[in-house]
């Protein structure tokens, strides 16, 4: 299969140096166009949620306003890093998606939105307590509906 629009999914780290840098020769060595995304995660401030664990109705509006503006300003930090990642691998500010949500779940929607026919994730053995909980990777490969190439990060550099 010739890929001709591949997704990476990276971290503003070391790591994403290494990921994006990859993932960029093998886009240039396809002639595929490259897309890259990064997720931003939120957790839910404690105090949204009511005695029974739920959302509370009537909640603060106060809190809300708070809250989307620092969804805001992660947003617009996150977008400011992971750009300037990109510029260092001539990447235009165009081809980078910043999107708010679970990481699997983002980067899937994500690559059906823009029709990759790729999907590029890093990958980490985890051990002790993170071997328990979900790793984007695995989900990713399991739910896409194009192919996945997770690249082995462990010890990687740039």
């Amino acid at each position: 299969m010739a890929y001709t629009h591949i997704l990476v999914a990276v971290a503003p780290l070391e790591e994403g140096a290494v990921l994006l840098g990859r993932a960029q020769a093998l886009a240039q060595k396809l002639g595929a166009r490259l897309s890259v995304l990064h997720v931003v995660e939120l957790a839910l401030p404690m105090n949204t949620l009511g005695a029974g664990g739920g959302l509370s109705a009537g909640g603060d509006d106060i809190g809300m306003i708070n809250q989307v503006e620092i969804t805001d300003s992660l947003l617009q930090s996150a977008r400011q890093r992971v750009e300037a990642l990109c510029e260092k691998f001539g990447i235009e500010a165009a081809d980078v998606y910043v999107r708010v949500g679970g990481h699997a779940a983002e980067i899937i929607t994500g690559a059906a939105e823009i029709a990759a026919d790729l999907i590029v994730v890093g990958h980490q053995p985890h051990h002790g307590w993170s071997a328990l909980f979900s790793h984007t990777e695995e989900s990713v490969v399991h739910r896409a509906r194009c192919d996945v190439l997770a690249i082995a990060l462990d010890g990687a550099t740039a």
